[in-house]
């Protein structure tokens, strides 16, 4: 496997020490002149202290992400095409003889610059999503068991002992859903994304379902803490079934997007070589210290 180590600010900052070391510009560069503006000059070490005095993890994180997606997502023309596709949509929002100054505005200098430098990147942020559920799609599948299924609330097992005998003789779900569900079902009689996060179902039903074949479930689950009854019936759960409704679910997680970020760092061998940085991370995102895991496990106890 091809690995690297991601530079943390730019090339003109030579970093030295490990991990976690008290790691700063060496002393026999920190005084080198890397540009002059009339009778100031700026040192290496004067760039560097600016730049502590701004933000420089996020710019770290920013950089990173630029890094990571150019490693695994090729910018193809499809890609530039529903950048493009996006770009038109903003400029829905602004119009055409705005569009440029709200894009100056953000900092950018051209509508070339704004989909390049951003629109790209976020279309490349989402086939990463893609490309990760993918990789890890057998943990995943264990850890929120997503399926995608019609469900019939009933008031009671007697009517949901009905209609899953209908079910069973070949009545079609919606008619079937509409002697036998409750008057103040939350669940309608459209196909649902059901997972380990799915309120209210019985967790026998998601377990159920997770185990089973497409088809009516030969059941009628109930719930300790609530009454009613509920019968289902499977629609699919393969990766190409529930990835739409996958990926929406895990991306509510607010913690989602980090993980997914702390896996390709993990994978390429992220290695942070200043004290300043590593700190912010260790308070903040330790996480992202993949050479020090630890520090992770940690935060979560």
């Amino acid at each position: 496997m091809k690995k690297f180590a991601i530079s943390l600010l730019s090339a003109s900052l030579l970093l030295s020490g490990c991990a976690g070391a008290n790691a700063t510009i060496k002393k026999d560069t920190a005084k080198e002149v890397i540009m002059t503006v009339g009778s100031t000059t700026i040192t290496k070490e004067k760039e560097y202290n600016a730049l502590k005095a701004g933000n420089i993890p996020q710019e770290v994180l920013q950089e990173t992400r630029k890094i990571i997606y150019n490693q695994e997502v090729e910018v193809t023309d499809k890609i530039k095409k529903e950048a493009n596709k996006q770009f038109e949509s903003v400029k829905e929002m602004y119009g055409d003889e705005d569009i440029e100054e709200a894009i100056k505005s953000y900092g950018y200098e051209s509508v070339d610059d704004y989909v390049m430098d951003y629109l790209v990147p976020s279309v490349q942020a989402d086939k990463l999503i893609d490309k990760y559920i993918k990789e890890n799609w057998k943990t995943i599948k264990k850890e929120n068991k997503p399926t995608l299924a019609h469900i019939i609330p009933c008031d009671d097992e007697k009517n949901a002992k009905k209609a899953l005998e209908d079910l069973k003789n070949g009545e079609e779900f919606a008619s079937v859903y509409e002697k036998y569900a409750s008057d103040e079902a939350s669940i309608s009689n459209e196909q649902i994304f059901v997972s380990t996060k799915s309120e209210n179902l019985p967790t026998r039903l998601i377990n159920t379902l997770y185990k089973s074949e497409p088809g009516v479930i030969d059941e009628v689950f109930t719930n300790d803490t609530e009454s009613g009854a509920y019968v289902a019936v499977l629609d699919g759960k393969t990766l190409k079934d529930v990835k739409k409704d996958l990926k929406s679910s895990l991306q509510s997680d607010s913690n989602f997007s980090s993980t997914v970020l702390a896996y390709y760092m993990k994978k390429y061998n992220f290695i942070i070589h200043d004290q300043y940085v590593f700190d912010y991370f260790r308070a903040n995102n330790p996480e992202y210290i993949i050479n020090h895991p630890e520090l992770a496990q940690k935060e979560e106890k």
